[in-house]
């Protein structure tokens, strides 16, 4: 990820380091950090199973377009219609990366891209394990990014409640027995009362 000012400045800075870009997005900082949640209703575990799946099948010989039929077959009704509008642009005559780049809201222009190398090289499943890599490190810095919110979010939640006890429950019986004292109630207790 870079940062730019406008995606014209970014696209001429990635240029001028020789770098050629296929798609340039805005990002803000809770989608930056939390990237792989959910696309278009497909949870990334079903887009690893499906990687996984599809390059085991390949793997197996099995060619392209049989192994997105068999794959189409999944608990997902979603991901199962956007992989039978895969097989349609696979047996329409595109390639799989082109078929693939067809739902950018499901599948990342950056696995796109690597379907497109791998079908360059000759060689897919090599690529279809480099995306599966990536997308398991993802998936864990996304578990460490929840896992590390959700603590301060139950001390900030428990500290409201101690707090909203204090003041409707504590303050009012310490100011009755200061008024049965005959005593005055310090500044500050007057302040919240």
């Amino acid at each position: 990820e870079f940062e730019a000012s406008t995606r014209e400045a970014l696209a001429s800075r990635l240029e001028k380091e020789g770098l050629l870009p296929i798609a340039i997005s805005a990002k803000g900082a809770l989608s930056s950090l939390l990237g792989a949640l959910s696309r278009s209703g497909i949870a990334s575990g079903d887009l690893l199973v499906f990687n996984q799946g599809l390059s085991a099948l390949l793997k197996a010989g099995v060619t392209v377009p049989s192994a997105l039929e068999v794959l189409k077959d999944n608990d997902n009704p979603v991901l199962s219609e956007v992989i039978g509008e895969a097989i349609e642009g696979v047996r329409g005559g595109k390639s799989l990366s082109e078929a693939l780049a067809m739902r950018p809201d499901v599948f990342s222009p950056l696995f796109a891209s690597a379907i497109g190398a791998g079908e360059r090289t000759g060689d897919l499943i090599p690529s279809i394990k480099g995306y599966v890599a990536y997308l398991k490190s993802v998936e864990a810095i996304r578990k460490k990014v929840v896992t590390a919110a959700t603590y301060p979010v139950i001390l900030a939640f428990a500290s409201v409640l101690v707090i909203g006890f204090l003041i409707s429950y504590v303050v009012p019986s310490f100011s009755k027995i200061y008024m049965d004292a005959g005593a005055e109630l310090p500044l500050a207790t007057r302040a919240l009362l």
